[in-house]
């Protein structure tokens, strides 16, 4: 007698005909900030593409979000993070065998070290691209 597999009734058909509003996603305003590290150049070559894709895309929807592109080698590590303040987009490449790129060494061996783990980075927003050769 009902389509629905449940012991409680249908619901009634004035359930069905109240149109429910449709929400409006939150436009996203928080500055992006693009980092990059690269042997050759491919990273910062895509790190500009990128931010060049998201300028266009933010301005065609009409929010103002701020992006920006730096090296890992243009500033100190600690620097580089601003946790709860932008979202993180890091466009790594490697080398030799899965190592660092030589601007993003000093990056590299400071997230790992002993000054980086006592940071709090649970507010961090992040996303990687991680660049390679299957050569």
């Amino acid at each position: 007698y009902s389509m629905y597999h449940t012991s409680r009734p249908p619901p009634s058909p004035r359930c069905f005909s109240t149109p429910v509003p449709e929400e409006e996603p939150e436009p996203y305003q928080q500055p992006i900030r693009i980092l990059y590290a690269s042997q050759g150049g491919t990273a910062q070559i895509f790190a500009q593409q990128l931010a060049e894709a998201l300028e266009e895309h933010f301005a065609q929807i009409g929010v103002e979000t701020q992006v920006t592109i730096e090296g890992c080698h243009e500033n100190k590590p600690p620097k580089l993070l601003t946790p709860g303040q932008a979202l993180h987009v890091f466009l790594v490449s490697v080398t030799g065998v899965g190592e660092p790129p030589d601007n993003g060494r000093a990056f590299y061996e400071w997230i790992q070290s002993k000054d980086a783990t006592g940071k709090d980075f649970s507010n961090l927003d992040y996303t990687v691209f991680g660049l390679g050769n299957s050569k």
